[in-house]
């Protein structure tokens, strides 16, 4: 698929907010910071409080990796579902360790998204987490996706929720994890699905980090994902808000943008849930341009904090102008998105 292994989400045919007008005051209200953190904690691993250990903190320094390019395999309810997963630097069975899951969009798959092509995710992670990349499985039409973005209709919502339970229950097993640091991040398809498990597996997961991804309770088929939340989750949403942008679109060689997620009627909304679910301020009016930073490498990120979450549940978005030749204002910050997605989920501190 080339270049178009990093696509997502179905085009849901809502309008682009490039060009749109802010009316609701302030672009940057209800932010702590105009200077571009992106980690609310300054990025470093947090040493608050004891690691809570996982039953497979036994000593197995090499419990199963997946080999180079390739992937494991786990029986769910009878599906064989594949996953790649890798061991973080230092790994030797008996420090708890924090999991990151990285969901890829959909038309694409695991390995691609930790490799430097599309998401950059074994790079940017840096060996600092154990990495697990789900493959979703296929829908109409070939395509890989995830909950209901690629037309298998309503009963995948819990199957691909089911993967994420084993594959939990798995790591808790058999690998040596801090069961209180446990994120999920992805793209696109991808996002809604961290979205939605940000949601109803909120006892389980610390953070989230959803790009070009919507949610949790409304899907891009313009079906409702039934969703009970549970608790609070820290949120880092990262965004193109040209996604759609008829002039960003005109540059790609099909003269269109293949996928789009709009960011008013789409990205935002995610925004607007998780400041609500993590009890921050008055957020202001939805800013209608990237932020500050730069959105090609990163440095600054064009990132800022929501002020007045709560302290240990930060809500952080990015909005940038990243965008490739091959899906536009669509694509994944390969640069620099892994790396301060996962920079935030370690900054945060421990909770109970």
């Amino acid at each position: 698929m080339g270049g178009s292994a990093t696509s997502g989400s179905t085009n849901t045919g809502g309008s682009a907010t490039g060009g749109s007008t802010n009316t609701g005051g302030s672009a940057t209200g209800g932010f702590t910071n105009t200077g571009g953190s992106a980690t609310g904690e300054g990025g470093s691993t947090s040493t608050d409080g004891g690691a809570t250990g996982s039953d497979g903190c036994n000593g197995n320094a090499q419990p199963p990796s997946s080999p180079p390019d390739g992937y494991l395999t786990i029986d769910v309810k009878g599906t064989s579902r594949e996953y790649a997963l890798e061991l973080p630097t230092g790994y030797d069975g008996k420090t708890p360790g924090p999991v990151m899951f990285a969901f890829h969009g959909t038309t694409t798959n695991g390995q691609r998204f930790l490799g430097t092509s599309y998401g950059n995710l074994r790079a940017g992670a840096g060996g600092r987490v154990l990495l697990v990349a789900p493959n979703g499985l296929e829908r109409t039409g070939g395509d890989t996706g995830w909950l209901d973005t690629g037309g298998r209709g309503s009963e995948i919502n819990q199957e691909d929720v089911d993967f994420f339970d084993a594959l939990v229950a798995l790591l808790k097993a058999n690998y040596c994890v801090d069961t209180s640091r446990i994120f999920a991040m992805g793209h696109s398809a991808g996002g809604l699905i961290s979205n939605y498990l940000g949601c109803i597996r909120g006892n389980i997961l610390r953070g989230i980090g959803p790009f070009s991804g919507w949610g949790p309770t409304r899907s891009a088929m313009g079906r409702t994902i039934s969703a009970q939340c549970v608790g609070k989750v820290a949120t880092f949403v990262g965004h193109n808000p040209k996604e759609g942008d008829p002039d960003e679109c005109a540059k790609l060689s099909e003269g269109e943008c293949p996928w789009i997620v709009d960011w008013e009627t789409l990205g935002w909304p995610t925004v607007q849930y998780w400041t609500k679910q993590d009890s921050c301020g008055d957020i202001g009016a939805m800013p209608t341009a990237a932020f500050d930073g730069n959105g090609t490498t990163g440095d600054p990120v064009p990132c800022k904090s929501f002020a007045g979450c709560d302290a240990d549940y930060p809500v952080t978005l990015c909005l940038y102008d990243y965008s490739n030749e091959n899906i536009g204002p669509h694509a994944f910050p390969t640069p620099w998105g892994a790396k301060a997605v996962t920079d935030f989920f370690l900054g945060l501190r421990k909770v109970p």
